[in-house]
């Protein structure tokens, strides 16, 4: 995947804006709606580059390097929800932007579904793809925490193409371009204090009290999509299914699933692919699949709507998103 190619032909701005004194390196393309695209763990906005194009189709889009990510600023302090949501609501500020859609894959999923609780007065839709917060498998964050940090420690493309193929399950989507995009963000000085700091949510203790909650996900009014994969490597697709579905949500399944509790003790006896059918599936009231439309904010190939108003949606597929 060459990234300079997805845009080449596109119009848009790259620059910083300030956030509340955060300067935040900042891409917009297109005319519309808002939509803010939120990336994962250690990532960076080149993350959404081959889905910015066919959105600013559609929307305003806007992508971001998150707090002490990319060429953001890092501030000396720990990394945890409550700062990723005031700094995305402070670049929103920045922007001029009211009220956005969000789409955020793994933290970037976390943050936004922690936002659109907290202040439902700034998002009109949401897409939760493989969505970091539901669950603390130890294993996998040991995994993530130790390859992030070698990644920068030790810091070579040999390094970086590892961590960037343990979550891709298509290894020939990590690209010599990619690689060195990202090899180059993690060469900065002083980035690995940055990346100990956004690695906090892989301590134990930190990450309990930063959990999505039953009362969060209840509380969610915007009309939401989750997307999972069957070879995500940081929960099993029983996760999003759960969560889409959760007990309280309008239009929230089956009676019978269990609150988030329930959630993280199953999660971690099920297969990856548990109950995978190959294809787009909506397990919601009625069995509908959701309906293909404008493209949202799905990393790859896949696009998808919510289609029921204040409702939890779900989609399972086998594509693989961008890196977190």
């Amino acid at each position: 995947m060459a990234l300079w190619p997805e845009l080449a032909d596109l119009e848009f701005t790259l620059g910083y804006v300030n956030a509340a004194g955060v300067r935040t390196r900042c891409l917009a393309a297109g005319a519309g709606e808002p939509l803010i695209l939120l990336h994962g763990s250690g990532g960076h906005l080149e993350t959404y580059v081959r889905n910015i194009k066919p959105l600013a189709a559609h929307y305003r889009v806007f992508a971001f390097d998150m707090l002490g990510h990319g060429y953001t600023d890092k501030p000396d302090y720990d990394y945890e929800l409550p700062h990723y949501v005031r700094h995305a609501l402070d670049v929103m500020d920045a922007l001029g932007v009211k009220r956005a859609h969000f789409s955020g894959e793994s933290l970037g999923g976390w943050v936004a579904a922690k936002l659109a609780a907290a202040h439902p007065e700034r998002v009109s839709r949401l897409v939760l793809n493989t969505a970091g917060g539901l669950t603390a498998d130890p294993a996998v964050m040991d995994r993530l925490r130790t390859l992030s940090l070698k990644a920068v420690a030790e810091a070579n493309r040999a390094n970086v193409r590892t961590r960037l193929e343990w979550l891709m399950h298509d290894k020939t989507m990590v690209t010599e371009d990619l690689v060195e995009t990202r090899y180059r963000i993690y060469t900065q000085p002083g980035f690995l204090k940055a990346m100990e700091r956004i690695m906090c949510l892989q301590i134990m203790e930190i990450r309990r009290r930063s959990m999505l909650t039953d009362d969060e996900l209840r509380s969610i009014a915007a009309p939401s999509l989750v997307i999972w994969t069957s070879h995500d490597p940081t929960g099993a697709v029983e996760v999003g299914a759960l969560c889409a579905h959760h007990p309280g949500c309008a239009a929230g399944g089956d009676a019978g699933l269990r609150p988030l509790a329930a959630i993280r003790e199953r999660a971690a006896v099920q297969p990856a692919d548990a109950g995978f059918s190959g294809r787009p599936r909506d397990q919601g009231r009625g069995g509908r699949v959701a309906r293909p439309g404008i493209p949202y904010a799905v990393p790859q190939t896949s696009r998808a709507t919510p289609t029921h108003s204040a409702s939890f949606r779900f989609w399972s597929s086998m594509v693989t998103g961008l890196p977190m």
